[in-house]
């Protein structure tokens, strides 16, 4: 006798948690049964990220990539075209791995051109960016 059994639904290793009325979002390994990391998000004229944190011993694995590939399909679900804004500084705890080139890396770019030139010289000559740099406004434009 054979079952006709359905089989389940693919539980995905990663799950987005977003609290009611808030606006904040989680990243969960259901997998590991652990918080890989959070973000802080309101509806701008872009997706305005408020801040993005990834737990220090997940970093550099690629999470924060994905989390940012979550906040453009937010956006698009809100009718801002995948647009993203935020204020890269350099409050991290980790100076060697800064928020600018992280963005940078992703494809945000800023109207403070000066800065973004030498953020792409730090990331061209894979040297650190100058703790005393400025906060800057960067963006993300979807390119659909």
């Amino acid at each position: 006798m054979q079952c006709s059994c359905i089989k389940p639904a693919k539980i995905p290793n990663i799950l987005f948690y977003h609290p009611e009325k808030t606006h904040n979002y989680r990243m969960i390994d259901l997998k590991k049964a652990v918080c890989i990391g959070e973000m802080s998000a309101a509806k701008r004229n872009e997706l305005f990220l408020e801040s993005l944190y990834i737990d220090p011993k997940f970093r550099r694995q690629g999470y924060g990539n994905k989390f940012l590939d979550f906040a453009v399909k937010i956006s698009e679900t809100m009718g801002l075209d995948g647009n993203l804004r935020l204020l890269a500084s350099l409050t991290t705890h980790d100076i060697k791995n800064p928020a600018h080139i992280f963005y940078r890396k992703y494809g945000f770019s800023s109207n403070d051109k000066e800065t973004l030139t030498y953020i792409d010289n730090c990331i061209k000559n894979n040297t650190q960016i100058n703790p005393m740099t400025a906060p800057t406004y960067m963006f993300y434009r979807n390119e659909h």
